[in-house]
């Protein structure tokens, strides 16, 4: 699995550690047995006990680049009652799509924190592995002049017809669709989406496939720490049992099961050990034709 997507510095309090899509996907993936390969860009400031730490896990991070003179993308989340705020405190560099022309893989997923990445890079990516997914988040972000990070809503029509998962969360999917009913916005979207479309909710996972929509209710004995990786960790568990065979419901029931483990633990290290797949995988609580 190659995970294409950015590793940033975050910033909690006043504790530095490692994050990004390709820090939690990558780390989701290997937890599953996953052969992970990043494929992300830097600058000169990006701790190297970060990569040493991502070599020391099994992730091959051979295809990550320093861009000199750059800073690499640092984020300060602060936690409150009503969710997280995200603060952008210096851009990362650009992906060089260059770098994609060395890539090889089952599977391939994109996933940019914010603006490292655009169409040319998917389409790339789109050639030379065998199944594509993509993350929207870092596709409709945007930063006010204090840093503040806000959802924009933008025409991404020319993404969801190349990949073949697409994954963003509950408020993304809301932006994208310029509606307040969570159902209705995901149903819009969902319809112009050429492969597998997950949305994640803090109540639970909305599936689309085939003009079918399905939904699967979160049900958890211990509430989660917060709620940093979740999508990322989700899209690769969820990868992780589409290339061993299941079906996109199975996929997506296991992948539930496997993200509320995970979210029990704080960031970064929301996985740490190998994680079996459910027994059985949760079922729909409820399912309806587009």
């Amino acid at each position: 699995m190659a995970v294409v997507g950015g590793l940033t510095v975050d910033l909690f309090g006043d504790e530095q550690v490692v994050g990004g899509p390709a820090w939690y996907a990558g780390t989701a993936a290997v937890s599953r047995k996953l052969f992970v390969s990043v494929f992300s860009a830097v600058g000169d400031d990006y701790p190297e006990k970060f990569i040493t730490t991502m070599r020391q896990l099994g992730i091959d991070v051979s295809p990550v680049v320093r861009i000199s003179g750059a800073r690499s993308s640092t984020f300060r989340h602060q936690y409150t009652a009503t969710g997280r705020k995200s603060i952008l405190l210096s851009q990362g560099p650009i992906i060089p799509v260059k770098l994609l022309e060395g890539l090889e893989a089952d599977v391939a997923l994109l996933s940019p924190v914010f603006k490292e990445a655009d169409v040319q890079h998917l389409k790339l990516i789109k050639e030379r592995a065998g199944m594509t997914a993509l993350d929207l988040q870092g596709f409709i972000r945007d930063a006010d002049e204090k840093g503040n990070i806000r959802l924009v809503r933008r025409d991404v029509s020319n993404l969801l017809e190349i990949a073949d998962v697409i994954h963003c969360s509950d408020e993304e999917v809301l932006a994208l669709a310029g509606v307040k009913d969570l159902v209705e916005a995901v149903a819009n979207i969902g319809r112009k989406v050429r492969g597998v479309f997950l949305v994640g909710s803090r109540h639970g996972l909305y599936l689309v496939e085939r003009n079918i929509l399905k939904f699967f209710e979160e049900v958890t004995d211990q509430e989660a720490v917060e709620a940093t990786g979740a999508g990322d960790m989700l899209t690769a568990f969820f990868i992780s049992f589409v290339v061993q065979g299941y079906s996109a419901e199975d996929a997506a029931g296991s992948a539930l099961g496997l993200l509320r483990q995970a979210l029990k633990n704080p960031p970064p290290h929301r996985v740490t050990t190998r994680l079996p797949a459910p027994d059985i995988p949760a079922r729909a609580a409820w399912s309806r034709p587009l």
